[in-house]
């Protein structure tokens, strides 16, 4: 906070309604809140806060300085929807574990959010964050409540997000969800995968349909960028499927632009926001249950599918307790709806019958005192076509109230409307160097159990193979690099790699990998025995991460490894003909038994495609559970 003190007021209130939520987030103390709220007139079907006219009740025990337990009950509102939360988090150093029933938002905007949001109410799931110097990671893993999928089975969705300070006025968010069946042969990557939209490129489309494994995927790229102090711009990109396919109209995505005043008028009191977000037909769709939605409602931003707002909101605090805040909206809504088919080009945006309003809206936000505060809100809406019926025009009007009671006090936010801010350095001050944990020089023997199957037009019997094999992690200069070989018989897997750091924090490192591997293989496909010996240029990511729990390294680490052909985004149309191409994958945990010995277990697996000169692939892959030994 002494960084936010010392800071431009304008920077100032910036920070610190991302700070009060940070700490009500994961604070460990004692807490009892109530509120008590009403909804009278009526709403449109898509409206940006489901919470309003609820009434929370909400109590939060911490057990100790490092563990709380909070539950919220939500009445009102329909159940829809649903509000209700209990939650247990624990604190492990810079490592904060969420568990139990909650919602969270991912994005730059206080409205919504493109790739998760709370528009879907709360979920039950599990929430990993790990705050760096500069970075915070996020992990999300939620249970939506159906089937679906290939093969079928409960439908998951698997979110990761980056944060990065890439200066002290610019952070850079990268954000990426895939929805598919747990238990799937890509269930441990997905859960531990630390790179977002990276490895969504890695672990592409065909990768999962080699494992048979139908999945959605879903990124997000935004930004935020303090212009100078009271001026900040953000803004965001969305693609759910075909980003590459926008000029056909037949891209489904999602666009936010934004800008933020904090104090245009120079009178200290008021602030001005401005944003522009649009959605185009068929997000947030997908078929076989894996759509980016709950009982229809989008898991992301509010409007779902086929849909625009412009959005202007001016607050002005009248004193230090009590801020007006006057906003006006226009919004617009084709009939596309999530779980239609996709739409064709015509339709792609604002399609058939389009429902337009205009909405004025006053809102009055006081705090009496440090316990309790109070909210009144009115709009007025200016209706036409109203839930796409031509000619159904009209007015509408709601009014709301909340009364809030917190025990014991914690400070509260008058000028609620102030955006979330990422601290800082103050500017002119650099932030402090990380210096990451290399991983050392290392020589490792390692076993690998692993079933072989395959499918396509050379498809042979199923077997299993128990390979044994070396690797080989060392430097040349100041270039990482690595060798791995393992057989079985006739059969043998290798890579050599160079690695090039792009994230070293504290007890870690997070690296890309380019090199040569291949595979050797003896056995029947086809109803022949035949022989392989094939290799392929290769590109992925790495990452070892060792947990901090009082101010220490712990002995037990996190390591993964993902490896494809060149990036599919720019080389899709040749390998879509490749005679060969070859993944290879695995996730794991370390356990450092002495100084210089490391054992370490998990999960790896490798698919290969090879066309034989015939114009169907046949696909074969290999997965098991290993286990190495290290020296160093």
């Amino acid at each position: 906070m002494a960084r936010v003190r010392d800071a431009d007021p304008a920077v100032a209130r910036l920070a610190r309604e991302d700070l009060r939520r940070l700490v009500e987030e994961f604070s460990t103390a004692p807490v009892f809140e109530a509120s008590a709220g009403g909804l009278w007139g009526r709403r449109g079907t898509f409206f940006p806060d489901g919470r309003l006219g609820t009434s929370p009740v909400g109590v939060g025990y911490g057990l100790s300085d490092r563990f709380l337990i909070s539950a919220r009950g939500v009445w009102g509102g329909g159940g829809d929807p649903p509000g209700s939360e209990l939650f247990a988090s624990l604190r492990l150093g810079s490592v904060q574990v969420q568990l139990g029933r909650t919602s969270g938002e991912w994005g730059p905007s206080l409205r919504s959010g493109f790739l998760l949001s709370g528009n879907a109410g709360t979920l039950p799931l599990l929430r990993l964050t790990a705050e760096l110097p500069q970075v915070r990671l996020t992990k999300t893993v939620a249970f939506l409540g159906r089937s679906g999928g290939s093969p079928s089975g409960d439908v998951a969705l698997f979110a990761t997000r980056l944060d990065w300070l890439a200066t002290p006025r610019f952070r850079l968010g990268l954000s990426e969800a895939v929805i598919t069946a747990w238990g799937g042969p890509l269930t441990f990557y997905h859960l531990l995968q630390p790179l977002p939209v990276f490895s969504g490129i890695v672990a592409s489309y065909s990768f999962h349909d080699a494992l048979g494994q139908s999945r959605n995927m879903s990124a997000q790229v935004d930004f935020d960028w303090l212009v100078r102090p009271g001026i900040r711009l953000y803004g965001g990109f969305f693609a759910d499927d075909a980003p590459e396919r926008i000029f056909e109209r037949r891209a489904r995505v999602g666009v936010l632009g934004g800008l933020y005043l904090a104090d245009p008028f120079r009178t200290g009191r008021t602030s001005l926001r401005l944003e522009y977000s649009a959605v185009t037909n068929g997000t947030y769709s997908y078929s076989g249950g894996l759509e980016h939605a709950v009982d229809g409602r989008s898991l992301g931003h509010w409007l779902g599918p086929d849909g625009d707002e412009v959005y202007l909101e001016l607050a002005h605090r009248l004193s230090d307790a009590a801020t007006l805040q006057f906003s006006y909206a226009y919004l617009r809504h084709g009939e596309g709806r999530i779980g239609q088919p996709p739409p064709p080009p015509e339709n792609w945006f604002l399609s058939g019958i389009v429902e337009s309003r205009h909405t004025f809206g006053l809102q009055l936000h006081r705090v009496h005192s440090p316990s309790l505060e109070t909210l009144f809100r009115v709009e007025v809406a200016s209706v036409t076509n109203r839930d796409n019926v031509a000619g159904a025009n009209g007015w509408e009007a709601l009014a709301a109230a909340r009364l809030t009671y917190r025990w014991p006090s914690s400070p509260a936010v008058a000028a609620a409307s102030f955006p979330s801010f990422v601290e800082a350095p103050p500017v002119g001050k650099p932030a402090q160097a990380v210096v990451g944990e290399a991983l050392p020089a290392r020589f490792a023997l390692f076993t690998w159990s692993a079933g072989m199957t395959s499918r396509g037009p050379l498809s042979g019997p199923s077997t299993s193979a128990s390979f044994f094999g070396a690797s080989y992690r060392g430097r040349i200069g100041k270039a990482p690099f690595s060798l791995d070989y393992g057989a079985s018989g006739e059969n043998a897997f290798w890579a050599a790699d160079l690695h090039y750091p792009l994230w070293e924090p504290e007890y870690g490192t997070l690296s890309l990998l380019a090199g040569w591997g291949g595979v050797s293989y003896r056995g029947e496909l086809g109803g022949t025995v035949r022989t392989l010996s094939l290799s392929t240029p290769r590109l992925g990511a790495a990452f070892y991460y060792r947990p901090v729990v009082d101010g220490a390294p712990a002995p037990f680490y996190l390591t993964g490894e993902i490896a494809s052909p060149p990036l599919r985004a720019v080389l899709a149309p040749w390998e879509g003909g490749a005679p060969f191409t070859l993944w290879t994958y695995k996730v794991g945990a370390g356990w450092r038994m002495a100084p210089g010995l490391v054992l370490e277990a998990g999960y790896r697996g490798a698919v290969a495609t090879w066309r034989a000169g015939l114009p169907e692939q046949t696909f074969l892959r290999w997965s098991g559970f290993y286990l190495t030994f290290s020296l160093r």
